[in-house]
Order: C-alpha cells, then sequence, then structure tokens
C-alpha cells in the first residue's frame, strides 16, 4: 500500500517531483498552510512542511535530511509589496497571507529585528497598506498591478539582514515508519532532480503548463528558469543542518 504524502501546490517543488506517479506514495497537494494543519493531526505518513512550523508536530514527524527548498538571497516567490518604504511600516496595515508558515515567522522576526516594529496586520489585503504574499501568487503578482509603489524579494532582505540562507520548506516522515520509508524517499527525490535538471528546458516547459492549469495565468519559461535557478532543493549535510538550526532554535544571527 503506498504512503500518503503531503505535497506543496506551488510550482518551486517541481524539481522534488519531476518523476510523477510513483507505486511509493499517494501524493495530495496544498498550500503549506493546509499540510502544515495535517501534520499536526498526524494525516500524511510523509510530507512538505514548513520548516519553521516543525515544532509543533515534532512528536510525531521525523526530518528527512538535506531535502526541502532552500533559498540564499533572491527567491521571487515570497514578496512584501507596499505603499511606503519597509522602515516605515510600523503600525500601518500589513495583510500577511494565511498560505504560509515558514515565511510569514521569518517576515515578523525580520520586521522585530530588524526594523523594528511588530506587523500590524490586516485581516484583508484590500484596505492593506503592505500585502506579504508566497508561492503562485508572489509570482504573478507585481507591485504596479497592485497600486503599490514598492517591491521587495524578502529572500534579498533576509540575506541582506542576516547573511544566511534561508529554510523555507523541510521534509518529514512519521516517526513509526521512517526508518523503511527514508531510502525510498531519497530515491524518488533524487531521480526527480536528476530527471528535472537533466532536461531543463522541457521540465521549466512542462511547469509553465502547470502553472497556468493552477493559477490561470501565464508565466514566461525564462522566468521559471531562473526561479528554478535560485533555489535549491537538497543541501550538503552541515549547511543543511545550519538551516534546521536557524529556523527551529532562534539563533542569534548576529
Amino acid at each position: 500500500m503506498p504512503y500518503s504524502f503531503g505535497r506543496v501546490s506551488y510550482v518551486n517543488v517541481e524539481p522534488l517531483f519531476a518523476l510523477g506517479a510513483s507505486p511509493d506514495f499517494d501524493f495530495f497537494p496544498a498550500v503549506p498552510s493546509v499540510l502544515n494543519e495535517a501534520a499536526i493531526n498526524g494525516k500524511f505518513d510523509v510530507s512538505i512542511l514548513s520548516m519553521w512550523a516543525y515544532p509543533k508536530f515534532a512528536d510525531k514527524y521525523k526530518l528527512v535530511p538535506c531535502y526541502g527548498v532552500f533559498g540564499d538571497g533572491k527567491i521571487m516567490s515570497v514578496k512584501l509589496f507596499s505603499r511606503f518604504p519597509i522602515e516605515s511600516l510600523g503600525g500601518r496595515k500589513i495583510y500577511l497571507t494565511s498560505e504560509s508558515g515558514s515565511s510569514v515567522r521569518a517576515f515578523e522576526k525580520l520586521c522585530s529585528e530588524v526594523y523594528r516594529f511588530v506587523p500590524n496586520v490586516s485581516k484583508s489585503a484590500e484596505d492593506a497598506d503592505a500585502v506579504f504574499l508566497i508561492g503562485n501568487r508572489a509570482l504573478r503578482f507585481s507591485a504596479e498591478r497592485g497600486g503599490f509603489s514598492f517591491e521587495y524579494d524578502f529572500g534579498q532582505l533576509w540575506k541582506s539582514a542576516y547573511g544566511v540562507p534561508m529554510a523555507y520548506a523541510g521534509v518529514i516522515a512519521k516517526r513509526e515508519i521512517y526508518d523503511e520509508v527514508l531510502p525510498k524517499i531519497s530515491s524518488y527525490f533524487d531521480s526527480s532532480l536528476k530527471r528535472f535538471f537533466s532536461s531543463r528546458k522541457e521540465s521549466v516547459k512542462k511547469a509553465a503548463v502547470e502553472f497556468f492549469k493552477s493559477e490561470g495565468e501565464k508565466i514566461s519559461e525564462s522566468e521559471l528558469d531562473e526561479y528554478y535557478g535560485r533555489l535549491s532543493f537538497k543541501l550538503p549535510e552541515r549547511e543543511y543542518g545550519e538551516c534546521v538550526e536557524i529556523a527551529l532554535n532562534g539563533k542569534d544571527f548576529k
């Protein structure tokens, strides 16, 4: 019987799932916040998760080392759109996407430690002075389109402030099946990454088609190609460990 596998429904994880269907896994796509909630309830055997949310379900799951979605600088799919400079947003209304776990927590940390304000969260994007978006929605949005004067790439803000990579997503497996499923996860991801990047042009074209199916809007293949070039999906153990420490232990970057 296949293992249930919660996968992110954004194009950012396409390289990890380039093999498509697998006899070992049944895939269930959803936005990160939904996958996080499912993990709290132990719904899936394996899942992608918002790395910063992992402590909420560490009793049920173990992290699968080295795999995930990582960025070192400009990320393109995590953005702040604002009517004012970011340093002037204290007290102003900020809409924070409900689709995220890691990025929103990291953004709140950045605001508090670097810009010295706690986000005044707005429930609506329509009347907000700034909006913080992730994933496909951030990729297809633009400051001009939304009537905003400023557009910030969160990856650049993070790198400038702390000088370290950001772990956006990780992979988890239930503790009771961890040892038996780990080789299958590694084999699937390694084969997917090899397939995606060995035929990158075709892979990007397919991802662009999937984006249109999901969002009803086009994204250029050149933009997607740049996007995948800015992401990492498998890190060396030491670098992965540093990213996890930052996300989970509140490491003092200064």
